[in-house]
Parts: C-alpha cells; structure tokens; sequence
C-alpha cells in the first residue's frame, strides 16, 4: 500500500511540477525561433531577480508547512496558513514601498528599465503565494488539487505569452508581461481563497513558531539562488547578452533533471517524515535505494539524448550551449543528492547550520565566478556551480552524519557510488557527442533497463 501511494502521489507531482516549473523547457523550441540569444538574456535577468525576490521578500514562511503539519492539527492548519502568510504580505509591503520609491536606483541594480521592475514585485508575490498553497497542499499529500493549480496557471502564462510574444512589437515586454498576468490572477485568487479559508491575519504562537523555522531558510534560499541565479547576473556584467541568452536556454533544457528530482522529492518527503516518526528503518533503506538508482539512470538517460534534443529545441546560434551540458548535469546531480541529508536535517529541526553552509558556498561560487567567467564565459559559470553543489552536498552530509546526534539514514558508500557512475557517463558524454547511434543504443538499455525494474516491483521507488 505504501508502494502504490507514493507512486501516484510522485506521479501527480511530476505532471503538476512539470507544468509549474517545466514552462521554461517546454516552451523553449518556440521562444528560441521568436527571441532572439539577446532578447532571451534580458528575459533570463527579469527571471532571475524575480526568484531571488521571492526568496528574500516572501521570508521563506512556506518552509514551516511541513513540520507544521505534524505539529499542528488538521483543523488548526487553515488558521495556521492565513496567519503565517501574512508575515510575507507585510514584508512584501514594506519592500514594495521602498522599491518603487526609489525605482532609479533598483532599475539600474537590476538592469532592467522601471517598467520591468514595477511587475517583477507583482510577479514574485504572486507566484510566491502560489507556491506557499501548494506546498501546503502537497505535504497534505493532495497531489490532484496542486496539480490542477500547477497546471492551470500554467497553461494560461504559455498561450498569453505566445500570444503577446506574437503582437507587441517589443518581444520582451510580450514574453514578460504574458507570463505575469495570468500569474498575478491566480495569485490573487488564491490569497483571498486562504484568508477566507483561516479568518486570522496575525497568530502570534503560530508566528513565532514559523519564523524560528524559516528565518535561518531566508538566508539559506537566498544562497540557494546564488547557485541557479548569480552565474546570470554576472555573465551579463561580464559577457555579452547574447552569452547570457544561450547559457539561460541550455539551463532551460537541463533544468528538466530538476523538474524531476524536485517532484519526487516533495511526493518523497510526507513519506518520509511518516516512515521517520514509527521508526520504520527498513522502509526508509528500501524505498530510498531504489529512488536514488532511479534517479540516477534518468540522468544517465538524460546525458545520452541530450545533445539531440538541444539541436531540436534551438536554432543553431544557440548550439554553442551544448559543451556546458554534461557539466549542467553534474551539478544538477549533486543538487539532488543533497536533498537527502537536508531532508533529514528538516525532520530533526535542525535547521540553523542551513544557512551557514548556504553562505559559505555561495561565497565560493561568486568568487569562483568572477575568477572563471571573463575567462572561460558560460563554462566558467556552470562549472563553479557544480563545484559549490559539490562542496555544500558534502557540508551537509557531515552535519547530518556527525553534527546531529539522532542516527543519520545512510552511509557514503549510498552516495559515492551512484555519484561515481553519473560522472564516468559526464566524462564519456563529450566522446560521444559525434556518436549519435552508440548514445541511442545505450539509452534503449538504460530505459529498458528502468521500465523492467519498475515493473518488477510494481513501484516507481
């Protein structure tokens, strides 16, 4: 029974993650035969900043939901949910206030003119309360209600964009404002749906249980975003737009391995945090080496047809992305073996060495990037990523194996090995770029090889 109900839940979170975060990578053969590499580099900036925004402004309150949840009862949470997010409206307030206040200023930090900054405030909140709902709806394990959300505003910001993208004369604007509105809409919605729902502003228990919890994950999400976001605002200080516009296209390609791993983990974690609170040793080894050998042949998988499905998803001014590709998939490997440890460390609420880590690493990487990137451009910058997911993975698993008394879930042989194998095939992969047919051929066995497994155990992990 445990089998068959994480299956469903990682398969619902896999349509509605892919419908939330894929729009990138989905409708990118479009955008990239519309936008041009410079068009699409200022549209990678407004996104970037939309993210770290969220981060900072919204002060994370959604990372508490899923201890909340245990902590707290069922008919206590909608209270719990309307009070809590009022910490990120007033936030967002007093920042919305000060930035257009002063929108010269920001507009220069930014590198995007005044109009542009004006939405990104609208954008962020929005699609931060979004995201807050359906956090609370998938550690509830209502998997088809967040996938309907998921993919409803979805649909609505690819067909506005296109159709925006298709008749305002500035592409840009087209793109941006598209994929805003529907956004803004559905937010709003869901904003008055949750205050309805709880009829409390402000709970000062359940504030101050939230806050202890997450103000340590605001600096952590925001060192988070460092790693996905800082390589793009230096690549435009540092190279050309155009540059900035083909790395943010093959990110959009790769980025589907964090589509992935980021829906089976949140389907993984309730289970998890269930499997944790009876005890439940065996299940935890059972389902877990199973999902990491799962995920694992997937970036295999992914390696060997990515190439091809670049060239399809781009024109040629574009190709020059497809070197940094094997490189992309290393980080993105070593982003997900660090779930692990991190989801252990949320249990325990032992969430204060989050942010210590977060920080130093995201000192590394800038350093790291405004060392490599005049020098090597997109392949200095995805290359100091994978070395600061490297580094913070490690921190963790020590904090998690050492610092944390309570007995860590796994030994390093779990992640060397299956993290040895990936980086074997990244080396390979640029042998291989030319041997279209031998990387088919070893992704027919890597997939059969998945489906019979699968089937096998009539279970995705």
């Amino acid at each position: 029974m445990a089998s068959e109900s994480i299956s469903k839940s990682v398969i619902w979170q896999l349509i509605g993650k892919f419908a939330l975060q894929g729009v990138a990578f989905f409708t990118t053969p479009i955008f990239t035969r519309i936008l041009t590499p410079e068009n699409y580099g200022t549209i990678a900036l407004y996104t970037s900043w939309s993210s770290i925004l969220m981060v900072i402004l919204s002060l994370q309150t959604f990372g508490a939901i899923a201890t909340a949840r245990i902590r707290f009862s069922k008919e206590e949470m909608p209270a719990y949910l309307s009070s809590t997010l009022s910490i990120s409206v007033i936030a967002y307030a007093i920042f919305f206030c000060v930035i257009i206040g002063f929108r010269g200023f920001f507009s220069k930090l930014f590198g995007l003119d005044e109009t542009l900054v004006s939405l990104l405030l609208l954008h962020s909140f929005a699609s931060y309360v979004i995201a807050f709902f359906v956090a609370y709806l998938d550690q509830h394990k209502k998997v088809v209600q967040s996938s309907l959300i998921s993919v409803s505003s979805t649909i609505c910001s690819i067909a506005l964009a296109l159709i925006f993208v298709l008749n305002f004369e500035n592409k840009v604007y087209g793109k941006v404002f598209g994929q805003a509105i529907p956004i803004v809409i559905f937010g709003t919605i869901i904003l008055l749906v949750i205050y309805l729902r709880g009829r409390c502003f402000w709970n000062s228990s359940y504030n101050k249980y939230c806050l202890l919890l997450t103000m340590p994950l605001v600096v952590h999400g925001l060192g988070h975003m460092v790693f996905t976001q800082a390589d793009r605002i230096l690549l435009q200080r540092f190279q050309r737009e155009s540059v900035l516009g083909i790395y943010s296209v093959t990110y959009s390609l790769c980025s589907v391995l964090s589509i992935i791993f980021a829906a089976v983990n949140t389907a993984w974690v309730p289970f998890y945090y269930d499997f944790k609170k009876t005890n439940n040793i065996e299940a935890i080894r059972e389902h877990s080496k199973r999902y990491i050998k799962l995920i694992t042949l997937m970036f295999i998988g992914f390696i060997l047809l990515s190439f091809d499905v670049f060239k399809l998803m781009a024109p040629e001014p574009y190709w020059n992305g497809i070197k940094i590709i094997p490189i992309f998939v290393a980080s993105f490997y070593f982003s997900y073996l660090y779930h692990f440890p991190v989801n252990f460390e949320y249990y325990h609420e032992k969430t204060k060495l989050i942010p210590v880590a977060t920080i130093i690493v995201a000192i590394i990487n800038i350093i790291l990037d405004v060392f490599l990137i005049p020098r090597y451009a997109a392949f200095g910058a995805v290359f100091a990523t994978m070395i600061s997911q490297v580094l913070l993975f490690t921190f963790h698993f020590v904090v998690s194996r050492f610092l944390i008394k309570e007995r860590f879930d796994y030994k390093i042989t779990f992640f060397l090995i299956p993290a040895f194998i990936v980086m074997i095939f990244v080396g390979i992969s640029y042998f291989l770029i030319d041997y279209q047919y031998i990387r088919w051929l070893l992704f027919v066995l890597v997939a059969a090889y998945v489906s019979y497994d699968v089937l096998k155990h009539r279970s995705i992990f």
